[in-house]
């Protein structure tokens, strides 16, 4: 894994912060064919949150199997680009690491791995089959082999409203990641007799359920003079009605705040979570005309520098759409257009990683303290944003290469993404952490990077035949969601 994956180049352009010190990777040495030491060029006391947190996706965490992937690779393989086109991939790093996903994604339902159930089939539908792992390594307290439960089925639906239904008729044994809307809470509340299951309300530790970013390093140079523009994006974010979209979307059960760390960060100041939330269309309007964006002859629509009238595309997937559906109301009614675009979620992602989407809206999520030091500020990082929000894609290749792709960044993101990596190794009881994540964010807060609306409890759906399952916690991509309850313990009751 360390050599083939994380280290290779090919595989992996740039070895994530969470495995570095001092912006070096690791070391692994072997000590016997069952002990490893790690080492870090300097201290790294928040490592034991990278191993606790990281267990999935293209990269994995610390091993990878190799006697079946190495067929696949390269370095082992000679014929792995012929191999890969016979198998459809146009090279053999797509190909390897199609085989290394094991994420929602997988799709090599061949491919053994250490977890309580491995993917067995996919059917014509992209519907998925998971067996119980008969090498899982736990047992229970009377030396039974965990799990309980023998499969897993996970179902593509048609729509919200179609898993809403599939849950009233309590066909779906548990549910939550997707996730589940809080306006559907009432009407799931109502029919918990009839699906025979329970609604939990969990703590949620995103930054914010929907947030918006601008591309600051956008193809269109017309537009990145505009999105670059700190006052354009105080605009945009003064001139949304978050208590409107609370109320309506989510009965209220939201606590409006501008998207930055979770509300329970130990250095967090209200003046983050409330920068720039005040709905003013008069303050909207008054920085917009200091922008000098004046409005067009029949004062419907303002007008770009360039002259044309302004028309930004605002890319999104389904779940964010009527948060998105909202905010263009508002942002209209202050001369900004702003054109919706609903995309498939692997399209949207692809035009990402292309550096090709002006405008989009997603969850910000992985911010809570656990993940600010276990990832080096996740998602707030510069350039670290993931291909869903992610608002400078060409700084983020610039840092990626080493400089040789993409952008230099300004001198002050630059001190941002640096002390960012260098929070990444302190200990929350050094005498500087409290003071450099609170430095962190108020300057990422002054910058309006992100634009948030609200945070609701997390609906989290559990059939009443289920036994051994949580009716509280919290429930985030912080702590991986289900992870921490154990569902290899589950059983069904009869």
């Amino acid at each position: 894994w360390y050599n083939d994956v994380l280290t290779n180049t090919d595989v992996n352009p740039s070895v994530d912060a969470a495995y570095c010190s001092n912006g070096k990777p690791m070391i692994y040495e072997q000590v016997d064919p069952y002990t490893l030491n790690i080492k870090f060029e300097e201290p790294n006391p928040a490592f034991e949150i990278t191993m606790a947190r990281y267990s999935t996706g293209i990269i994995r965490s610390f091993f990878a199997p190799k006697e079946y992937l190495k067929q696949w690779h390269k370095t082992y393989n000679p014929d792995a680009d012929k191999l890969a086109k016979e198998e459809g991939y146009e090279s053999w790093i797509l190909c390897f690491k199609a085989h290394l996903d094991n994420t929602q994604a997988q799709t090599d339902c061949d491919a053994p791995d250490v977890y309580p159930w491995v993917l067995d089939r996919i059917d014509t539908n992209g519907n998925k089959f998971f067996t119980r792992n008969p090498y899982y390594h736990v047992v229970d307290q009377e030396g039974n082999q965990l799990p309980y439960i023998d499969e897993q089925e996970a179902m593509i639906v048609q729509d919200k409203d179609v898993r809403a239904l599939k849950l009233i008729s309590g066909e779906i044994h548990a549910a939550g990641e997707n996730p589940l809307p809080v306006s559907d809470y009432t009407m799931l509340k109502e029919n918990e007799a009839n699906g025979d299951y329970q609604v939990f309300l969990f703590e949620n530790t995103r930054g914010s359920d929907c947030a918006f970013t601008f591309n600051i390093t956008d193809k269109n140079a017309d537009l990145r003079e505009i999105f670059t523009n700190v006052k354009f994006r105080q605009a945009m974010s003064y001139a949304l009605d978050r208590n409107t979209i609370n109320e309506t979307l989510y009965y209220g059960k939201g606590t409006v705040r501008q998207a930055t760390a979770s509300a329970d960060t130990s250095f967090m100041k209200e003046e983050f979570e409330n920068a720039f939330i005040e709905y003013d269309v008069d303050k909207a309007n008054a920085l917009l005309d200091e922008c000098g964006y004046a409005w067009n002859a029949a004062k419907t629509v303002r007008v770009m520098p360039n002259g044309q009238e302004f028309n930004i595309v605002l890319e999104t997937i389904e779940e964010f759409m009527p948060v998105a559906e909202m905010a263009c109301e508002y942002w209209d009614a202050v001369g900004i257009n702003v054109t919706l675009k609903q995309v498939e979620r692997s399209y949207y992602l692809e035009r990402g990683i292309g550096n090709d989407r002006d405008m989009q809206a997603f969850t910000l999520d992985s911010v809570g303290e656990f993940n600010l030091r276990g990832a080096a500020f996740s998602r707030l990082r510069p350039g670290n944003a993931y291909d869903d929000l992610e608002f400078m894609r060409a700084y983020k290749d610039y840092w990626d290469s080493n400089g040789t792709k993409g952008e230099q960044p300004p001198a002050e993101i630059q001190e941002i993404y640096d002390d960012c990596l260098r929070f990444g190794t302190m200990s929350n009881t050094d005498p500087e952490y409290a003071a450099l994540g609170e430095s962190i964010l108020k300057r990422i807060s002054d910058q309006c990077w992100f634009i948030g609306v609200s945070v609701s409890p997390r609906l989290v759906i559990i059939s009443n035949r289920l036994g051994n399952t949580p009716t509280e916690g919290t429930f985030a991509n912080d702590y991986n969601f289900w992870k921490p309850y154990r569902g290899d313990t589950w059983y069904f009751k009869y």
